[in-house]
C-alpha cells in the first residue's frame, strides 16, 4: 500500500507569488542552499535534481523537496576533498587547485600538471580584480573548458549529479537573488559544518590530511595550506 499526503506551495521561482504570501525570496534562497549543503556535507545523501518544480515553499515556510528519482551518495572522504578543494579555489592556490584535479579523477596522475597550472593561473589572472564572491560557478566552469580539450580530463561520474545540481542550483538562486553568487553563499556554510561540535567527523579528517597519504609523514605545506584557508575564514566574517 503506497499512502500519500498530499503538499502544495510555491514554486521557489514565482517572487510575486513568494512576497504576496509573506515570504522573503532571499530568505527562501539562503534556506535552499542550508538544505542542500548539509545533504552534501553532513548526510552524504543529496537530491540531484533540484529544478523549480521539485522545490516548493510551503505556506509556513517549510522548503518541500519533490521527486527523488535522481539523487547521489558523497562518501567522508570525498567530502573531505571536496572541502580542501573549495578553500584552494577561495585562497586561489594553483597548485593545490591542480592536485585537487587529480586527487578528485578529474586528472589523470600521468598528465602534465605545469601546463595545466598555467592554464588555472591565466583564469585567476582574468579575474585578478574580482573577488572571488563575484565569479559565478558556472563561469569558472567554462573558463577552465581549454583543460579538457587540451589535456586527458574527464567527469568522474559521481560528480556528473553534483555539479549538474549545483548548476541547477546557481541558475534558480540568480532569478531569487540577482546579486546571488555561489562562493559567498557556500563560504559560512562549508565554514559552519566544518567547525561546529556535531562535525567533529570533518575536524578529524581535517587533521589526517595534514599526513601524506604515501609516506603516512607530517605535511608542512599542507599545514600551511589550512593556515591560509583559517586565515581566509577569519578575515571574511
Amino acid at each position: 500500500v503506497i499512502e500519500m499526503d498530499l503538499i502544495t506551495g510555491i514554486k521557489v521561482t514565482e517572487l510575486d507569488r513568494l512576497r504576496a504570501a509573506g515570504h522573503s525570496p532571499r530568505r527562501i534562497n539562503e534556506l535552499i542552499y542550508r538544505a542542500y549543503f548539509k545533504q552534501l556535507l553532513e548526510d552524504g545523501f543529496f537530491h540531484a535534481d533540484p529544478h523549480p518544480g521539485n522545490l516548493l515553499v510551503m505556506k509556513d515556510g517549510r522548503l518541500a523537496v519533490f521527486d527523488f528519482g535522481m539523487v547521489g551518495r558523497i562518501s567522508d572522504e570525498l567530502q573531505r576533498q571536496m572541502i580542501n578543494a573549495f578553500f584552494h579555489l577561495y585562497n586561489r592556490d594553483v597548485k593545490a587547485i591542480v592536485g585537487d584535479l587529480v586527487g578528485l579523477g578529474f586528472l589523470a596522475p600521468e598528465a602534465d600538471v605545469a601546463a595545466i597550472g598555467t592554464i588555472v593561473a591565466e583564469v585567476f589572472e582574468r579575474k585578478l580584480n574580482l573577488k572571488l564572491g563575484e565569479v559565478r560557478f558556472k563561469d569558472l566552469t567554462y573558463d577552465l573548458a581549454p583543460i579538457v580539450y587540451e589535456h586527458p580530463i574527464t567527469t568522474p561520474a559521481r560528480f556528473t549529479y553534483l555539479i549538474r545540481a549545483i548548476m541547477t542550483l546557481e541558475g534558480i538562486s540568480i532569478v531569487m537573488n540577482p546579486e546571488f553568487n555561489f562562493f559567498d553563499v557556500a563560504r559560512p556554510y562549508v565554514k559552519e559544518f566544518l567547525f561546529r561540535r556535531e562535525s567533529s567527523h570533518l575536524r578529524q579528517m581535517a587533521l589526517q590530511s595534514l599526513r601524506d597519504a604515501r609516506t603516512g609523514r607530517f605535511s608542512w605545506d599542507r599545514l600551511w595550506s589550512m593556515a591560509k584557508m583559517a586565515y581566509s575564514l577569519y578575515i571574511g566574517d
